[in-house]
């Protein structure tokens, strides 16, 4: 079995590498018997050899277990240099290996690995568990097994290896000389259940393999095509048909179809069992039927390799005959082997027009790419390449269509192909090359056919959203509704983007309007999907987040809706936000991860910022710092980026910073936005920054210019009647008054908030208000009042899970003199001496002290100066060996 090349590494497997370390060692007074567990070729010998290598120390003595010695008894010991009798019960046996694995341990440690565990005579075993537990500190067994261990071990603690991921396959390619995209990991990961000896095995017998083949299986390893030619030659007859007819209708294979095509329909039960009893198939039900499966992808390529050409061709082509899906069928015909003629060309053509009237674009996509396949002259053939590739990207399926595009570009210049390499770049969000490329199909408008223009077209409307462009959204879209058909899949696609471009450029009446329209012109099937996107994020702009949440749930494809994925990032992206704002964190979470990992796969980095953006806020707030950061890593966008991939990108950083209490990173974080919205529409809702950045000004002494801009936008959310941004807004109105000594009009202004989100599904809006109102009182000298504001606003953080804010709000109850407390017993500090003394033993500078307890560095330095005198001391250093801070202080 081959389990590493020469001159490899350890790859990958730090965890496993972890949580062995723990059980090894876990309950020191008790024995550790612990077993790795694993499938043949899973690494599970060279995880142990790995960890017992890093293990400083320690003596390891080696030993294996066979089948054919699993009736003898004592065979395991018998390695060890002991001999035992045979009619020895276990504990007998103990005894006599104790004084040995004592002698092998010494004055340290011993480990005894046993390889192949669920192979071992059971008395080993037992005894060398009896052993460890008169010897428990000093002798510990490790076993591998690919089975169940076939012995009765109590505290056997177990560690099952997991399959590598697309990185570690991507690790072991690199050290075999082979470089895979990460497409190409993953289909490799695939293919072998992420089993490092497959994935080995391949890469060492096929290092130039097309990984990504587009139409055919991956390659099978000369080992398991031996194996599999092998349990097939001992098989019956009828049960090498059915195990051949299943490989050719493709993992799962309906059963009735697989009894069919096989020929042993007249007794279909005898064939199943045998076919069963090979081990390369099985049997289960899938949606009430009966379907045959594969053990694993392999298997299925391995079973292929072992039919002769002719004999794959004649199944094709009775299975063509067979199935009852037409686009099955299809497939079928073209994979026969006959030459295919001008009636073929002709159903796929057919067929993929249909689909795509349908918006079924992943069926149109690869009828079309079949055609163009076996299509023989040039220019038919690349039109057909070209619908397929822009079918492809329209269905979200993105390293599909990049495996096609170096043929594409080498293909004759035409405004088709570059609109359609221009959608390919703006998902892959380039802004430069899908500018480049539409103007240079924009040159041959006059010249192109009406389906050229609406390609052309609908590409721009979708180029204009990611450059968040309202007014050229909409004026693009109605060119393609009124130079197409607006209810063909292009036109319906316009619509749907069109109404965020009415309601972006404040248009809202107008955009309802139209949805309203859509949805009764179509109200189900994949094109919906579009619709109800469209509408819930407009909705959710709008403050309407419960109606916006069922919309982006709706345009979610699963195995009963068809759509398409790059809709569903975007639903799903937008789903995330609306779920952050009603409070439902976890579910959020738990969007973003899917969202996130779908968004990797398939290279949709147009709506990448997007998705991570709720999850750099969520686990900011909740104190998990590291996971904040990785979300605001895998959603960072450039300034050459798309504007819809910066802006989210700068409110996740500007979010990120304000947790920390970093009010100058938020300005940074978004001042750039200043420029960028400078010439476009800012209508209150769709992205939620004037406040934050606002906000910010204020509490880094920029207060004129966040009055300036306070004002502008407040008009604006006021004339629109939305709620949430008048009440974000008047909230930074409220701290600018409060601090400029108004307070009646500072009150007023936070009880207009509270009141304008009274009745609306927004806890964390009505947080962060109560949170603001409670520092603006704290520092205006209203200390009771603000404590019973900030109480209110630290239950809701609480319940939200924010615990950065708690703490937060905690420092500042503290800091409102509500309660007091004496450190070490000597000297008593009041309350805002306590908040600064907390925050400077814990390593705050003067300057970030000040912005977490809203008050000025000036103010701190005097308090710092008190408290040393108080406490004796002269230094920060001793103020931290002195003082021990402390998070939250008893609220009586």
């Amino acid at each position: 079995m081959i389990s590493h090349l020469p001159g490899h590494v350890f790859v990958g497997r730090e965890a496993e590498l972890e949580a062995l370390g723990r059980l090894v060692t876990a309950d020191p007074g008790r024995p550790a018997i612990v077993v790795v567990e694993g499938p043949a070729g899973s690494g599970k010998t060279t995880l142990v050899d790995e960890f017992l290598a890093r293990q400083p120390g320690m003596t390891v003595a080696h030993t294996g277990a066979t089948a054919w010695e699993s009736g003898h008894p004592y065979a395991v010991l018998e390695q060890l240099g002991v001999t035992v009798a045979p009619d020895l019960d276990p504990v007998a046996a103990a005894r006599v290996l104790l004084p040995e694995l004592q002698d092998r341990a010494g004055d340290g440690r011993l480990i005894v690995m046993v390889d192949g565990a669920d192979e071992a005579d059971a008395g080993s075993l037992m005894a060398l568990h009896s052993a460890a537990r008169r010897a428990p500190t000093t002798v510990r067994a490790i076993l591998t097994a690919r089975g169940p261990v076939h012995a009765d071990l109590p505290d056997l603690r177990r560690l099952h290896i997991s399959e590598l991921d697309r990185t570690e396959v991507r690790q072991i390619a690199l050290q075999a000389g082979v470089a895979l995209t990460d497409r190409d990991a993953k289909a490799l990961r695939d293919h072998t259940r992420g089993n490092p000896a497959l994935v080995i095995e391949l890469l060492a017998e096929s290092p130039d393999a097309d990984w990504t083949d587009w139409q055919r299986p991956l390659p099978a390893t000369r080992r398991r095509v031996a194996e599999v030619r092998t349990r097939l030659e001992k098989a019956p007859p009828s049960a090498r048909r059915l195990v051949e007819a299943v490989a050719v209708l493709g993992d799962p294979g309906a059963e009735a179809e697989a009894t069919q095509l096989a020929g042993v329909s007249n007794d279909p039960i005898t064939a199943l069992d045998s076919a069963e009893a090979t081990g390369l198939i099985h049997r289960d039900l899938q949606l009430g039927d009966h379907v045959l499966r594969f053990v694993d992808p392999m298997t299925r390529s391995a079973v292929i390799e072992t039919m002769p050409v002719r004999r794959t061709h004649q199944l094709h082509g009775k299975a063509a005959d067979l199935v009852d899906d037409e686009f099955r069928a299809l497939s079928h015909r073209v994979l026969s082997g006959v030459a295919p003629g001008r009636q073929l060309l002709t159903e796929l053509r057919d067929y993929a027009d249909r689909q795509a009237a349908e918006g079924a674009w992943g069926r149109a996509a690869h009828a079309l790419i079949r055609a163009s396949r076996i299509e023989r002259d040039p220019a038919r053939r690349t039109a057909l390449l070209v619908d397929g590739v822009d079918a492809l990207v329209g269905a979200g399926e993105l390293p599909e269509a990049n495996l096609f595009t170096d043929e594409l570009e080498a293909a004759p210049r035409s405004a088709r192909i570059d609109a359609t390499l221009a959608y390919v770049s703006i998902l892959r969000g380039r802004p430069a090359e899908a500018d480049l490329l539409l103007n240079r199909a924009w040159q041959d408008w006059d010249s192109a056919q009406p389906e050229v223009r609406v390609a052309v077209s609908v590409r721009r409307v979708l180029h204009h959203l990611g450059m968040w462009d309202p007014t050229a959204l909409v004026e693009w879209s109605d060119r393609v509704i009124t130079t197409g058909d607006p209810d063909s899949p292009a036109g319906l696609e316009a619509a749907a983007m069109r109404g965020i471009g009415l309601g972006a450029s404040g248009r809202w009446d107008e955009a309802l309007t139209a949805y309203d329209e859509l949805v009764g012109r179509v109200p189900t099937g994949p094109q919906s999907q579009r619709i109800r996107l469209g509408r819930g994020w407009v909705d959710l702009a709008r403050g309407e987040q419960v109606s916006a949440r069922h919309d982006f749930e709706g345009a979610v494809p699963t195995r009963f809706r068809m759509g398409s994925t790059r809709i569903s990032l975007w639903a799903q992206a937008w789903l995330a936000r609306s779920l952050f704002q009603l409070g439902d964190w976890d579910e959020a979470l738990a969007v973003v991860a899917r969202a996130g990992r779908e968004v990797a796969e398939s290279e949709h980095h147009l709506i990448r910022p997007l998705v991570h953006w709720t999850g750099v806020q969520i686990n900011a707030l909740r104190g998990d710092q590291a996971a904040a950061r990785e979300h605001l890593r895998r959603g960072a966008a450039a300034s050459q980026d798309y504007p819809i991939m910066q802006i989210p990108a700068a409110i996740a950083r500007a979010n990120f910073a304000e947790v920390a209490a970093d009010y100058e990173g938020v300005v940074r974080a978004l001042e750039p936005l200043l420029g960028l919205f400078a010439d476009r529409p800012d209508e209150p809702g769709f992205w939620p920054w004037r406040a934050l950045y606002a906000n910010a000004l204020v509490l880094t002494d920029h207060v004129a210019e966040a009055r300036d801009l306070v004002d502008h936008h407040l008009s604006v959310a006021v004339a629109r009647d939305h709620r949430s941004d008048q009440a974000a807004l008047l909230a930074v109105s409220g701290r600018i008054r409060c601090g400029e000594g108004d307070l009646d009009g500072g009150v007023a202004d936070f009880e207009s908030a509270l009141e304008l989100l009274s009745g609306m599904p927004l806890p964390f809006e009505r947080a962060r208000v109560s949170f603001s109102y409670g520092q603006a009182l704290r520092r205006a000298g209203r200390r009771r009042e603000s404590a019973l504001i900030m109480r209110v606003a630290r239950d809701a953080y609480a319940t939200l899970g924010a615990t950065s804010y708690v703490e937060r709000c905690d420092r500042e109850l503290n800091a409102a003199g509500l309660n007091s407390r004496r450190t070490d017993g000597v000297t008593d500090l009041t309350s805002q001496e306590i908040a600064v003394a907390d925050l400077v033993a814990r390593g705050l500078s003067n300057r970030e002290a000040a912005e977490q307890l809203y008050i000025s560095v000036k103010t701190v330095q005097y308090h710092l100066t008190r408290i040393y005198a108080k406490l004796g001391i002269r230094s920060r250093a001793e103020l931290a060996a002195r003082h021990r801070p402390r998070v939250q202080d008893d609220e009586s």
